[in-house]
């Protein structure tokens, strides 16, 4: 019954007649219309090749139509070894074939007259030194063509115009010359005295005269302000456009390069802005290389002005190596300076010589073994306000294993008081937002905070690193944080309330400086041992640096922010001096922008010193929320206690 059932539903379906569905809208054609026959006539043309390709003719020298467009469309492609047996390239492959076999045969039977010709008993050995054999083995180097696309050479137009009364005077002038030319050759030849022309720069001050001085300095001033006014227009104006494009990113750019020729044989070991004009700036020149020089080779300071890099505008001739600099911010002509023989003395640069001598320069005050010095080298020198509030005294560590407070009156310097260290002193710095606190570093690698008020013992030692310390810098913004570099290629990030770290930035060189900038709070730069400055902004990116540029292929020794102007100074070891500038990404800081009023309300004035404190108040947020992080993240790895 159930197989007759499934019968009758299967007969059902197939006899059910086809249904043709049609769309609503569809053409009706007629019996004629529908036998009628379309011819549709194939082509090779291809119907996606473009017909109005444009290509640029380099005869005539401007663009063309093209009207060879290829028609050829390749569904596939296979590269083979395979030859077909008809055609010319299989008869080649026979001959070559053939031609192989017959040399095989010829060798086989050159070896079998070899044998033949051997006397019995003696086994016939190949000659493997044969050298036509050995140089089939050789690989044939195929030749590789190079091609290197250089920038065209840039074209300066030199122009002039002279008039009939310059080329007068000009062979007028000539003429002269060459009439006192035998007079001064007889002079000569009747004396046994030798005429050297003079190495000074300027000439000297019997034939200039120091009153002639000022004027020449202000010509000179002038001159390279127009040889190099391209220079100084991207100090002034230039910003990097790339900046705008990716704010994760910044750059450098090289400015003007410092050097004096006296100390070209010695490294920079410090630099240091002055405090009230922003163009100049200190240079400190000094060598470790000790035993090669003597004890106490002469070495030199340099003042420097952006406004005349050819030359320093005072040079101060010192009887040791120099290993820091300070400028006195209340008094700004004397500059103190910390020598490797220990002393430290304080120079008047008002009262500097014009013009470079051989003889070391007088000091206004100087430590001797008399009145007290360093056993040591003076490795750190700066100024600082002294209890009183009225005047500034010198503070200085060394590798004697002392850090020592000095008070210059007018002409003397005196010890008021030394702090004993269990190692030796390699640098200091005061903290911005204390009258008392201050950092040395020692050469342990171990960071001591002392106060002014005790000169017996420090308050807290922080230990992060394994060899000395190189560089210090407090944070403006939180004065508690300060970072340290050191030679174990690390910086680290410290809060002077807390013993462990906050932050470690392991490295891959040694560092020789650390500073902080002062325009942004979460950015600071390192001076690497490769020659490269690298510049980390935290509230980026923490484990890369948002800017590393190549100063020279030797070692940074030391950098410095300046006050006023987006530029950093680097000195190196073969005693260049350079300046960068600082793209707007790497001092970038936090502004307070206003916010609309709503519709139908008056606007909120705000003053701008009100904008300029919410400004520093968001900067210092930026700061605080990568420190808060940071000790979370800490906690978390189990790296430090609650």
């Amino acid at each position: 019954m159930a197989g007759t059932k499934i019968k009758k539903r299967a007969q059902k379906v197939v006899e059910k007649p086809a249904e043709v569905i049609k769309p609503a809208d569809q053409l009706q054609l007629g019996p004629k219309e529908l036998e009628e026959e379309i011819t549709r006539m194939l082509r090779s043309d291809n119907p996606q090749a473009p017909d109005n390709t444009i290509l640029f003719n380099f005869n005539e020298q401007h663009f063309v139509a093209s009207t060879n467009t290829d028609k050829n469309i390749h569904h596939f492609s296979q590269d083979t070894i395979l030859i077909g047996q008809s055609g010319a390239e299989a008869e080649q492959e026979e001959e070559y074939l053939a031609m192989k076999a017959g040399d095989k045969e010829t060798k086989q039977d050159d070896a079998a007259d070899d044998v033949s010709e051997a006397p019995e008993g003696d086994t016939v050995l190949r000659n493997r030194f044969n050298f036509s054999e050995r140089a089939t083995q050789c690989f044939t180097y195929p030749y590789k063509d190079k091609n290197v696309t250089t920038e065209a050479p840039r074209i300066i137009e030199v122009r002039g115009t002279v008039d009939q009364s310059v080329i007068y005077d000009a062979y007028m002038a000539d003429a002269r010359r060459k009439e006192a030319a035998p007079a001064a050759s007889a002079d000569t030849a009747s004396t046994d005295v030798t005429v050297l022309p003079s190495t000074e720069p300027h000439g000297t001050k019997a034939e200039l005269g120091t009153e002639a001085l000022g004027p020449l300095h202000l010509m000179e001033r002038m001159i390279s302000q127009n040889t190099l006014s391209s220079v100084i227009a991207d100090y002034k104006f230039f910003e990097n456009p790339a900046d705008a494009k990716d704010r994760s990113r910044g750059s450098m750019l090289p400015l003007w390069k410092f050097k004096y020729d006296r100390a070209s044989a010695k490294a920079v070991t410090a630099v240091a802005w002055h405090p009230e004009h922003p163009d100049l700036f200190a240079v400190a020149y000094g060598t470790r290389a000790f035993l090669l020089e003597g004890a106490h080779p002469q070495s030199f300071i340099a003042v420097f002005s952006l406004t005349r890099p050819h030359y320093p505008e005072a040079v101060i001739v010192t009887p040791a190596n120099i290993c820091s600099v300070a400028w006195n911010p209340i008094a700004p002509s004397q500059l103190a300076a910390g020598l490797y023989s220990g002393e430290i003395a304080v120079y008047d640069m008002a009262r500097a010589p014009a013009l470079p001598t051989d003889t070391p320069t007088q000091p206004l005050a100087r430590s001797t073994a008399r009145n007290g010095k360093h056993l040591e080298a003076a490795w750190a020198v700066t100024f600082w306000a002294d209890s009183v509030g009225r005047g500034m005294d010198i503070y200085s560590t060394s590798t004697d294993g002392t850090a020592a407070c000095w008070t210059v009156a007018k002409t003397d310097i005196k010890r008021a008081s030394q702090l004993p260290l269990h190692d030796g002193g390699m640098v200091l710095a005061f903290n911005p937002g204390s009258d008392h606190h201050y950092l040395v570093g020692t050469s342990s690698g171990t960071i001591l905070l002392c106060s002014k008020a005790y000169t017996t013992h420090y308050l807290r030692e922080f230990k992060g690193h394994t060899l000395p310390v190189s560089g210090l810098s407090w944070n403006r913004w939180m004065p508690d944080l300060f970072l340290s570099a050191a030679e174990d290629w690390a910086v680290v990030l410290w809060d002077s309330k807390r013993d462990a770290p906050i932050a470690r930035f392991e490295l891959d060189v040694p560092v020789h400086s650390v500073a902080w900038s002062p325009a942004t709070s979460t950015v600071f730069a390192i001076a690497r041992a490769d020659g490269k400055i690298a510049v980390y902004d935290l509230a980026i990116n923490r484990y890369r640096p948002v800017c590393q540029h190549t100063v020279c292929p030797h070692r940074v020794t030391t950098i410095a922010f300046s006050e006023t102007t987006p530029v950093i100074l680097a000195g190196d070891e073969k005693g260049v001096t350079h300046v960068l500038k600082l793209s707007p990404n790497l001092r970038q800081k936090a502004v307070f922008v206003p916010p609309k009023p709503k519709p139908g309300q008056p606007p909120v004035k705000i003053s701008p010193e009100e904008i300029a404190r919410r400004s520093e108040a968001m900067e210092k947020e930026k700061l605080e929320d990568f420190v808060k992080f940071a000790i979370k993240s800490n906690i978390a790895a189990g790296m430090e206690g609650q």
